[in-house]
């Protein structure tokens, strides 16, 4: 065995990363050792792995990925790796004043004694509606992607049919979705009518971005809701809401035969099914928006009704054009009719 070689304590020791780590970091091939007895299973480095090991330590204490650190240790180019550092900032960036936002709502919650946020809860009746929707499991963690690529996608497959929005665009929240637990979410824009002359075979891909479909007009039974030119939320739109009223599916009846293909895209022109729903808005970042929740699901209970299909939430306004503390969501939950 060379003389020169650490055995991995010691080389832990040198690194100030642990056993454990750098064994985690070997079967990911970011810092493989040097040797490995082929009897004991033993690993040895050399100490001009240090500083590689340096690098990774403080890489992941600043929270990148090792996805992406395995790809700068492999960049020989200093502009390159300069860049992919400046993106990661920008995110820990935006990370931070999402939290220090999420601070200060907290402290609102302090300040109310513990009391629920007000919100005024209401019954109302909403027709059945057409809808493009595009269906996907993610994560917490994935899900302002995902919903943002889900809108990209429905309002592509609108803009090559020539179908015309009919409403502000909604999520359905199938499952919960947290930390630890993935779910399956349904991004849905409304149209005006049941198949807008598309046939099986007109959607393809390309069309609209997300930017260029808007517009919808005042609901009459949610008068205040007025926001012509409406555009669809992107990456900002937010995740599941901790919510234990989503054990049942969302009723729904396909079309017939009259619906988009999924040309590749997993786009579906459905009947969204009407009927009675709680509701209530929200006014404000829609990472505050769980108090909503949790008042929908009381009163739910309060006054009798029971949860027949899952909650969405609709966005009646812009976020690439809306402060986060004006932005202003309809939280819906659909319930039978306890008489």
């Amino acid at each position: 065995m060379d003389e020169g070689l650490l055995p991995i304590g010691r080389f832990s020791w040198m690194t100030r990363l642990s056993v454990k780590a750098l064994r985690h970091y070997a079967e990911q091939g970011l810092l493989v050792p040097a040797w490995t007895d082929p009897v004991s299973g033993y690993r040895y480095y050399r100490s001009g792995q240090a500083n590689r090991a340096e690098a990774i330590r403080v890489l992941r204490r600043v929270d990148m990925p090792l996805d992406e650190i395995r790809v700068v240790l492999a960049d020989d180019d200093p502009d390159s790796v300069g860049r992919r550092l400046a993106a990661h900032r920008e995110r820990l960036e935006r990370r931070l004043a999402d939290e220090q936002r999420m601070l200060r709502f907290l402290q609102r919650l302090i300040d109310r004694g513990g009391q629920v946020m007000p919100y005024d809860v209401s019954i109302k009746q909403v027709p059945t509606r057409y809808v493009v929707s595009w269906t996907a499991h993610t994560s917490l963690r994935t899900i302002g992607d995902v919903v943002g690529r889900g809108f990209g996608t429905v309002a592509g497959a609108l803009g090559a049919s020539g179908a015309t929005p009919d409403g502000p665009p909604f999520v359905i929240y199938h499952d919960v979705i947290d930390e630890q637990v993935e779910g399956r979410i349904e991004v849905c824009i409304p149209v005006s009518s049941k198949a807008e002359g598309v046939v099986a075979g007109d959607v393809g891909g390309g069309g609209v971005g997300a930017a260029d479909v808007g517009g919808h007009e005042p609901d009459a039974e949610n008068p205040g809701t007025e926001n012509p030119g409406v555009e669809i939320p992107g990456a900002e739109v937010p995740g599941a809401r901790e919510t234990g009223a989503r054990e049942t599916g969302e009723r729904e009846a396909r079309v017939g035969n009259s619906g988009f293909p999924d040309a590749g895209t997993g786009v579906e022109w459905k009947e969204l099914p009407g009927g009675i729903v709680a509701w209530t808005t929200h006014h404000g970042p829609y990472d505050e928006i769980s108090p909503a929740y949790h008042t929908l699901a009381g009163w739910i209970q309060e006054h009798g009704h029971g949860i027949v299909g899952a909650p969405r939430e609709i966005y009646l306004t812009d976020p690439r054009t809306t402060a986060p503390d004006d932005l202003l969501t309809e939280v819906q939950f659909p319930v039978d009719d306890p008489a």
